[in-house]
């Protein structure tokens, strides 16, 4: 072996070693019959969540299983969502659990919904699965997501903006996240996870259904990343329609529009412990070394053939 070929080598050991390897999420998808039956199922329904469950996969590295249904009704306006029954919890569970997740975000060391007459603390099964606090069956079903099989959907991940269609791959990223942990209970009287990152300003925890501008953010209050919806015939926790028109994680969609994820979008799942699927900070240091090592040792080559 040549000494170029001995130093390739041994520097794609190096940079292979300064990347952390990582589990990702597996999505079990079981389908009803109605659905396995519709006409759009093997060409449109089928790769549209598997577009999902691969991206979602992809995006995230908590080593666990969710089981998800899929079901269409004609008594849905769009698409809709049920969590599977939520876990019991607590407010110290919840924290101390997404502490040890790390995704950064501003945890209150106490509960700040003492004093406001609001329920207990929940969770639901997919989050407590991701955060290691699920204490149910892992092999029951973590939420079923229904469609309106009569709406007119586009299913190709490649052309998301049909006129006069739905995009039936956000739709899919909109009830997913929401079975994952980007819910509220608020409407309910009750509390999930994701309720500890509504404010109104810094220092200024929201638990209001009905307060207009109140808005995400990870630091307390002090960055307000996207407003949370206050329209009543939409979801709470869902973005406001004056945010990113093509967002999938706003309230109301509308046909002939694509949506694609962005950066808030995936703070949302941070925050309520789905870890991001990208190299830790601490693969800088040796990657970092390594790339030093390749310029040293590329100078003393260069000067050996003087």
């Amino acid at each position: 072996m040549r000494p170029v070929v001995k130093f390739v080598v041994w520097v794609s050991a190096l940079l292979a070693g300064s990347f952390p390897t990582h589990a990702n999420p597996v999505f079990m998808i079981t389908y009803s019959t109605a659905v396995q039956n519709n006409p759009q199922f093997l060409t449109g329904i089928e790769p549209a969540v598997n577009y999902v469950t691969s991206l979602y996969s992809s995006l995230f590295s908590n080593n666990v299983t969710i089981n998800f249904t899929i079901n269409q009704s004609l008594g849905v306006p769009l698409t809709e969502n049920f969590p599977a029954p939520q876990q019991n919890s607590s407010f110290s569970q919840i924290v101390t659990a997404l502490a040890a997740d790390g995704s950064g975000a501003y945890l209150p060391q106490a509960d700040p919904t003492i004093g406001l007459n609001i329920g207990g603390w929940f969770i639901n099964t997919a989050e407590a699965k991701a955060l290691g606090i699920f204490a149910g069956d892992p092999n029951a079903s973590d939420g079923t997501m229904y469609f309106n099989p009569s709406q007119p959907y586009t299913f190709d991940p490649s052309n998301q903006s049909v006129p006069n269609e739905y995009d039936f791959v956000a739709l899919v990223e909109h009830e997913f996240s929401e079975m994952m942990g980007r819910d509220s209970n608020l409407a309910s009287g009750e509390l999930l996870p994701y309720d500890l990152f509504r404010f109104t300003a810094p220092n200024s925890p929201n638990f209001s259904t009905t307060q207009a501008n109140v808005y995400f953010s990870i630091n307390n209050g002090a960055t307000n990343l996207a407003n949370f919806n206050s329209d009543p015939s939409g979801d709470i926790m869902d973005w406001a329609q004056n945010g990113v028109a093509n967002d999938p994680y706003n309230a109301f969609a509308f046909p002939g529009q694509g949506y694609a994820l962005n950066a808030v979008d995936l703070e949302s799942m941070n925050a309520v412990g789905w870890e991001s699927a990208t190299p830790e900070p601490s693969a800088v240091v040796p990657l970092t070394l390594a790339l030093g090592l390749i310029a040293v040792r590329l100078r003393r080559a260069r000067a050996s053939r003087v």
